[in-house]
């Protein structure tokens, strides 16, 4: 009896210690310049995001279709919570800063300009399919540019 009763204790603890939810989804987006008009960014990513407290590990898998250049985008900031208006756990990611998503994505297509101000990226993960937040912001620059982001196309990947 008394093994069978450390045994459940052990079970117990071990499914709250080690419980998490991985969310992989697909999310593509475009960055415009607002002075030219042209596109410095058409990007398709594959991106995994663990859910946990105290471990919100991202990865970002890019491919920019201006050039078909791929590459990892790793850690970038972010929280993680849940939203009890809505019902459903989010993430939001930093634009700019350091390893903001745009601050981390223009060093990689080695862009020089700083980011002065930007907004946030949130993903709002409902049991049919994940959502955006918003779906454009704008990102001001070091430079006399801004950025248009315009995001679209987010949903689960098998």
């Amino acid at each position: 009896m008394r093994k069978l009763i450390i045994t459940c204790t052990l079970i117990l603890f071990s499914s709250f210690t080690f419980a998490e939810s991985v969310a992989r989804f697909q999310y593509n987006f475009t960055l415009e310049s607002m002075m030219s008009g042209e596109y410095v960014a058409e990007m398709n990513c594959e991106v995994r995001q663990v859910l946990q407290w105290g471990n919100a590990v991202n990865v970002f898998k890019c491919t920019n279709l201006i050039d078909d250049n791929v590459f990892l985008m790793k850690g970038i900031n972010g929280v993680i919570g849940y939203s009890y208006q809505k019902n459903v756990a989010y993430t939001k990611y930093y634009l700019g800063g350091a390893n903001g998503l745009v601050s981390t994505l223009l060093k990689k297509l080695g862009v020089e300009e700083k980011i002065l101000g930007a907004g946030m990226a949130e993903f709002y993960f409902y049991e049919s399919s994940p959502r955006l937040g918003s779906t454009e912001t704008i990102i001001n620059l070091d430079n006399d540019d801004a950025l248009i982001l315009n995001m679209s196309d987010v949903y689960y990947l098998n």
